[in-house]
């Protein structure tokens, strides 16, 4: 390992943009090539080739831009997960920017390329990790390659269990806005851009109206806009971020081929580790039904029955072994709250220490 000392601040744009449909991503990220485009050419530097991988036809609608622009746009109509990392490849050796719209497309194909081969209904966790492992192709090349890659993605949200503060119930709810592909796609950008969208009516005429675009930084690592909204934005938003970058250098990028494999221990079994951690689970929530309902009479059977349904989704105990680790441990995390009255995993409070009254006739004699 060794340490260098840093001579520029070269980096390339790493952009996500993601929104609803309709919201205007298409037409931020081709703002933003092309203000990437102009930066370029104004450095009297060689023809910047833009390329435009395009999932669901929407090029179209922005074509005038790139021609107002006189700037010649590479075009593929493909939404093949097999062909977005050569595509950025490609890009990177034309020192070119990359227009991706939209990457949940392509995590939708090799999400459900997998299933088809592997004739799944439902991933578990063996599948996620492989398809993990070949998503982290893709943001390898998006972070380190030497071109400039802004990528758009539909809007999807991250779910958390809330408690409710009268009911004391706690419930799935949408926590935070995400891009919809590998749960950490958005957040790998430099920039992040939340588009949204409102109706504005005049003031004049109540019937007329007009769209209006709202592009809201989510994470700006130049910490110059981050948290700013910007109505109907262009490049010129957001440029604040680029002028940090060196646009014209080559991209930082980190040694990843170098591992740590060599301290792993060998036939290490994750597979079955996970198996065991399933089946300790499972056994908790056996034992668990059997401490608050025991014996086998029917009106104990039945009540273990009911919470078996309402934690997972089935009355079935052959079912419930069937389930992967992740919906197992939820349920089980759910009913031992529901039986234990605390949460799973945390200790049973100490009782309360006993108090004893102080007899005030004798208060000189206490120690302080």
């Amino acid at each position: 390992m060794e340490f260098q000392v840093v001579k520029s601040s070269a980096a390339k744009a790493k952009v996500a943009i993601t929104g609803s449909t309709g919201s205007g991503k298409t037409r931020t990220a081709t703002s933003i090539a092309i203000g990437i485009h102009k930066c370029l050419k104004r450095k009297k530097l060689p023809d910047c080739p833009i390329n435009f991988l395009d999932t669901e036809r929407g090029f179209p609608f922005v074509a005038d831009a790139f021609k107002a622009a006189k700037v010649n746009v590479g075009l593929s109509n493909t939404r093949a997960f097999v062909d977005l990392v050569p595509a950025i490849q490609m890009t990177a050796k034309q020192n070119g920017i990359l227009i991706i719209d939209s990457i949940s497309h392509f995590w939708d194909d090799i999400t459900e390329s997998y299933q088809r081969t592997k004739k799944r209904t439902k991933l578990d966790f063996q599948d996620r990790a492989w398809i993990k492992q070949e998503w982290g192709k893709f943001t390898k090349e998006f972070l380190h390659s030497s071109c400039h890659v802004i990528m758009c993605g539909r809007l999807g949200y991250e779910y958390d269990y809330v408690e409710d503060e009268e009911s004391g119930k706690r419930e799935l709810q949408k926590t935070a806005p995400k891009m919809k592909a590998e749960s950490e796609t958005g957040y790998e950008a430099s920039l992040l851009i939340l588009m949204t969208r409102r109706l504005e009516f005049s003031a004049g005429n109540p019937e007329e109206s007009q769209q209006v675009h709202i592009g809201t930084v989510l994470k700006d690592r130049a910490d110059l806009i981050d948290g700013k909204s910007f109505v109907n934005p262009t490049f010129k938003d957001f440029y604040p971020h680029f002028k940090v970058l060196d646009l014209t250098g080559d991209n930082a990028g980190i040694d990843s081929d170098k591992t740590s494999d060599h301290i792993v221990p060998k036939g290490s079994g994750a597979g079955r580790l996970l198996r065991e951690e399933r089946d300790v689970a499972l056994d908790e929530v056996k034992e668990l039904l059997s401490k608050h309902f025991p014996g086998t009479t029917g009106e104990a059977k039945k009540t273990k029955a009911d919470l078996c349904e309402k934690f997972f989704a089935t009355r079935s105990w052959v079912k419930i072994k069937t389930l992967d680790l992740y919906d197992v441990k939820i349920g089980r995390n759910l009913l031992w709250e529901e039986l234990e009255g605390r949460t799973y995993g945390m200790e049973t409070p100490e009782p309360a220490a006993e108090v004893v009254a102080v007899d005030t006739e004798k208060e000189s004699e206490i120690p302080f």
